[in-house]
């Protein structure tokens, strides 16, 4: 899937997922099985303490289920563990940027989002665009701008592809460079 402006193309990219960490990939999920292991061999014991009178005692076995029992309620109100877990281990579990109960902000700022690559590759090709009105050399751009040499020759391509918009400065020698032929607000106009 790809978006098309003009004639330019920009691909999609796949959406990037953070990294996990040992806390929310490995000892949480670890708690929850051991939590439901528990639960579950409580109510085993229980269930064959009913047909077997001269297996564990009762008082044993709903203990044991009572605890797990509790131990899965406490889990299941998570909205109430968290913050104190949290606080415990002084790290923030769930990222969302605090360490316990976040705080209630009354007319909160809307959360900033990551910018999308595509987006930023936009903005640095509209970028070199303004900037080669003034000069297209390499030197200029690559090592003045801080643009890759990859980028400006990729960028530089896809002005060329339009004939209205970039052209060589001699057909037969391209190491005499190349122009823009177009306005530069006209160009930008067309890919945004």
């Amino acid at each position: 899937m790809s978006r098309q402006r003009s004639s330019v193309t920009f691909p999609d990219a796949p959406p990037v997922q953070e990294p996990g960490t040992v806390v929310t990939d490995v000892v949480v999920p670890m708690l929850q099985s051991l939590i439901t292991g528990a639960f579950l061999t409580g109510g085993l014991v229980l269930g064959v303490g009913a047909f077997r009178k001269t297996w564990l005692p009762w008082p044993v076995a709903g203990f044991a289920w009572l605890t797990s029992s509790g131990v899965a309620w406490l889990l299941s109100t998570w909205d109430w563990v968290l913050p104190r877990v949290e606080g415990l281990l002084n790290r923030d579990i769930d990222r969302d940027g605090y360490v316990g109960r976040p705080p209630i902000l009354v007319n909160a700022p809307p959360p900033q989002q990551a910018e999308h690559p595509i987006d930023r590759r936009r903005r640095r090709f509209i970028r070199f665009i303004e900037l080669a009105a003034a000069d297209t050399s390499m030197r200029h751009l690559v090592d003045r701008q801080g643009y890759s040499r990859t980028e400006y020759e990729e960028y530089r391509d896809i002005l060329l592809r339009v004939p209205s918009w970039a052209r060589w400065c001699s057909a037969l020698d391209h190491r005499q460079g190349w122009e823009l032929v177009g306005e530069p607000d006209e160009i930008i106009a067309r890919i945004q």
